[in-house]
């Protein structure tokens, strides 16, 4: 009562203010005052008699299907907005009705123009901008939408075939309600009722609504922010106060607003669009609907009253009271609009801002616009491969509409439109046209729920430029469809600041992964992923099975029994299977996802001298030749020759159609190459299981091997985590894919293997023990009859020795993987040698260029300058690819430890998640790296340099 009090400081302190609890209205006296004050109207009925103007006004009052003169002359609270007689002689002179008297008008008709015109409250117009805010002051300048006295069943729309949307869930509808037939049926347009849109001064002025943007809203009928306007009518009289209430006078007859989706399907030039949204409509019936409509309308009984709804996400959030619909008749849906554009009380639930705060904006292109665009435009590719609209798949028409739904018509007024983005959240180039131009947004429909921009031009789609486009072209890529929407790289790969290599399993190829976790145990398996097109499923739809591997002649494995239980204990699975199986789904698919994205370099093509390309995930692959004719090596294919020099199996792109050249910035963002033999494989051993097998063939790479597999720097379980907080201690949570490097942390490395004649060298100068001596001292450890004074000295000397041969290591281990024929570079780059205090680094120069390129490398001492007389070392050998694994067990066990979200991992049997990896490329080079002058010196001295 004190703020409304306030509010009205322009009355005389000795008036009485308006008071209103429970819709009741008190009369609040000064004490110096008796009687009703001068000032103060008599009813809303009354006044509206009185000025002698509104006898169309109070004939909806008096009429038998509105009976509203008691309330209005004696009781209520209320807020009346009319229009005078002048007014109502305009409106049955061309109304969209087609209505000439009064006498024309149905009860339907005349309840929407009543009721859609009153709120059950009493506000002035200053305070109706207002909306509460707890137990806060409210927030002024805030509400542009409010509920009116509007009932849902005022009229309900009764369809027959022909008002249908085309799409298969109405088929079952449109049989039963043929055109002609006697039998309609009944269609809420929504199931919220229709709210009064209001432009307020206060509203515009605080979220910085300018006179243009009015002006363009409108399309010209409101030009000023400082006047009001009500479902796009201006107010020419405000706040006549009445004793049970206010009234506020509007220029023109006031209709109520349709939501946006029954806007758009209203206007003729829409139609294109209309049918776009109309794919992803459905008919729901409620039964409480339907007992309220009964209660009611009391004049006669239906079976079943329907709502016209659309399949969305609900503001990005999956909670129903946000109006998302994700599934229908026991079957999730995986096509959803980002909101429901028939929701009358449409709310941001992303935003968290209420339905009386904002409402939303669809840029809808003309039917001209669609023609230019399909036949001429960006979109002639779509029909030269589907070759009608109606045939474009749903998932593909999702992306355009997806982009032209936008969430907030605050942030997207036209002195707005600059920072309006798209999917891949670059400016839209929204601006304002002509009707009947080419371009910009020729004119405005304003909504219950939002704002139509009615577009001369079909704006920029960013996933019919983006590599990942062909994915959803073409149904045998289910997998990597659903997967890139369900994993969220969707966004990454419509990105247009990146070009990219995209290397697309298709289905088929999904069906021959090779799981890593299990390359190292006993037995070795293969997955066959597969999509789920069950007509009724709720849940993941992407699903496996797998196999035994069969290993064959040239070392590659084939698919053997196919596995009965998969998700067993002696699997190392502890959870339901329906939960395994999703765990594993995700996890397997995002290394796949992950190691088939290749950033491009700007100035690189698949065709350029650049052969070695690395993904996202870490992942290096040989590409040789370019487009259609193009080869991929990957590391899979390379290690399973087991390096004997035979050439390894490649992966060609599909026949026919398997190359797709998306174009450059800003046009499109790189290349995809479609494979069917089998998904990009990195690699499945680790540095010293590649060293041992190199050593078989070539006794150069030996001496390293054997020097790094029996220092400290090779384990199989790694401590991720530390433990208890009180000890300091560490907890092994994983397990490795057999010896691994434990200095090797998630990231990517080179391993540079000087060759054994040049180590021995080394041991001959005396610059770097011999780990065979080492071994040999340490032994001594255990004899039972040296002294402790021996033994301290011998565990001195083995802890000096095992020190510099772990620096020499460590050295040889560079941070960073620079591989042969990989992208032109000249860089420094640390290594895993720590001197005086800072990692030791290296200078590496790359010519990346022909199918070997060239690697030099140049050694530095402690302050990072070169070795003085050093020579640059060269690669000799190299490009051999390893990736060393950290595998936990099942996602929900604990495995004796009590963070059951990070379980440990220390057998390898129960191994069943890739946590985290590291890669390397491994190179034998034609020297030793030295980190001292005195060692380079001595080197050189007993090398004959």
């Amino acid at each position: 009562g004190s703020n409304i009090k306030r509010k009205m400081s322009r009355f005389t302190y000795s008036a009485c203010t308006l008071f209103f609890v429970g819709g009741a209205l008190v009369a609040c006296q000064d004490d110096l005052l008796t009687g009703t004050p001068s000032w103060l109207g008599s009813s809303i009925y009354e006044e509206l008699e009185k000025r002698g103007n509104y006898l169309t006004t109070l004939d909806l009052i008096n009429d038998a299907s509105i009976q509203q003169k008691d309330v209005l002359s004696l009781t209520g609270s209320k807020t009346l907005f009319v229009a005078d007689d002048d007014a109502y002689a305009r409106f049955f002179s061309d109304n969209p009705w087609g209505v000439k008297s009064y006498s024309e008008l149905s009860d339907a008709q005349k309840k929407l123009l009543f009721n859609s015109s009153m709120i059950n409250s009493a506000y002035l117009i200053e305070l109706m901008s207002s909306v509460s805010n707890g137990s806060a002051d409210p927030l002024t300048g805030a509400c542009l939408r409010r509920v009116t006295s509007l009932s849902l069943y005022d009229t309900i729309p009764q369809l027959t075939a022909k008002d249908m949307p085309q799409n298969s869930y109405w088929k079952p509808y449109r049989a039963k309600y043929p055109d002609g037939g006697k039998d309609k049926m009944l269609v809420l347009r929504d199931n919220t009722v229709s709210p009064m849109v209001h432009f307020l001064p206060a509203v515009m002025s605080n979220n910085s609504i300018t006179d243009d943007d009015l002006n363009f809203l409108t399309n010209g009928k409101c030009t000023s922010i400082s006047e009001s306007y009500i479902n796009g009518q201006r107010l020419t009289d405000q706040d006549i106060t009445c004793q049970n209430g206010y009234i506020q006078v509007v220029e023109n007859v006031m209709t109520p607003l349709t939501n946006m989706a029954e806007a758009i399907r209203e206007d003729a030039d829409l139609s294109t669009f209309s049918k776009m949204l109309d794919r992803f409509s459905v008919p729901v019936f409620d039964q409480s609907t339907t007992n309220s409509y009964n209660a009611y309308n009391t004049s006669g009984q239906v079976d079943s009253v329907f709502t016209l709804r659309y399949f969305n996400s609900g503001c990005e959030t999956n909670s129903t009271s946000y109006d998302a619909l994700t599934s229908y008749a026991g079957t999730d849906i995986t096509n959803l609009l980002p909101y429901d554009p028939g929701w009358n009380e449409y709310a941001n639930g992303a935003s968290g801002v209420s339905m009386s705060r904002d409402m939303g904006v669809i840029i809808a292109p003309t039917n001209e616009a669609f023609d230019r665009y399909f036949q001429s435009g960006g979109g002639k590719s779509l029909i030269d491969y589907f070759h009608s609209v109606d045939s474009i798949p749903d998932h593909i028409i999702l992306d355009m509409l997806d982009n032209y739904m936008k969430y907030s018509l605050l942030s997207a007024v036209p002195s707005k439109f600059s920072s309006v983005t798209n999917s891949a959240q670059f400016e839209m180039g929204l601006s304002k046209g002509e009707p009947g131009g080419t371009t910009g947004i020729a004119s405005c429909i304003m909504a219950n729920n939002g704002v139509v921009y009615k577009s001369n031009e079909v704006y920029a789609i960013p996933e019919y430029q983006s590599v990942a486009f062909p994915a959803s072209l073409d149904d045998a890529m289910l997998i990597m469809r659903y997967m890139i929407s369900d994993l969220n790289y969707d966004a990454y790969l419509n990105s247009m600041e990146s070009e990219y290599i995209f290397i697309l399993p298709t289905d088929e190829a999904l069906a021959n992964y090779v799981d890593p976790v299990d390359y190292q145990k006993t037995q070795k398996t293969i997955t066959e992923f597969y999509y789920d097109n069950s007509a009724q499923l709720v849940g993941n739809r992407i699903k496996c099975r797998r196999y035994n591997a069969i290993e064959n002649a040239d070392g590659s494995l084939s698919k053997g029994s196919e596995i009965t239980n998969p998700w067993s204990s002696t699997m190392g699975y502890t959870s339901s299977s329906t939960t395994a199986e999703a765990d594993y789904v995700e996890n397997r698919l995002k290394d796949v996802l992950e190691n088939s994205i290749f950033v491009k370099d700007k100035a690189a093509s698949a065709s350029s001298g650049k052969n070695v390309w690395v993904s996202m995930g870490g992942c290096p692959i040989i590409m040789e030749g370019s487009g259609e004719g193009v080869k991929i090596i990957t590391p899979y294919r390379k290690e399973i020759k087991g390096y004997t020099g035979a050439n390894p199996d490649v992966l060609t792109v599909r026949d026919g159609d398997g190359y797709y050249n998306m174009g450059s910035n800003p046009n499109g963002n790189g290349e995809t190459f479609i494979v069917n033999k089998e998904p990009v494989l990195p690699a499945t051993k680790s540095v010293p299981t590649i060293l041992g097998e190199l050593s078989k063939v070539n006794d150069e790479y030996s001496e390293f091997y054997q020097m790094l597999n029996n220092s400290d720097l090779i384990s199989t379980l790694y401590d991720v985590t530390t433990g208890s907080s009180t000890d300091g201690t560490k907890s092994a949570k994983t397990i490795s894919n057999g010896n691994t490097i434990n200095i090797m942390d998630n990231y990517n490395y080179t391993i540079y293997v000087p060759p054994t004649s040049e180590i021995k060298k080394l041991y001959t100068a005396h610059l770097l023990p011999d780990w065979r001596d080492v071994i040999e001292l340490d032994n001594k450890l255990d004899d039972p009859s040296i002294t402790d004074s021996e033994a301290e000295k011998i565990q001195a000397q083995v802890d000096s020795m095992t020190t510099l041969i772990d620096n020499f290591l460590r050295y040889h281990i560079q941070n960073n993987a620079v591989y042969l024929a990989g992208p032109s570079s000249s860089s420094t780059y640390e290594t895993s040698y720590v001197n005086g205090g800072r990692f030791a680094s290296l200078s590496v120069s790359n010519t990346g260029t022909g199918n070997a390129g060239s690697i030099t490398i140049t050694c530095r001492d402690a302050q990072r300058n070169e070795i003085e007389g050093e020579s640059a070392r060269r690669v000799m050998d190299g490009n051999y690819f390893a990736r060393e694994y950290h595998f936990r067990t099942d996602v929900s066990s604990n495995d004796n430890n009590s963070d059951s979200s990070q379980p440990r991992c220390t057998d390898i049997s129960k191994a069943t998640r890739i946590y985290n990896s590291s890669t390397a490329v491994i190179h034998l080079i034609d020297k030793p790296l030295l980190y001292t002058q005195s060692m380079s010196d001595a080197y050189n001295a007993i090398a004959g340099n």
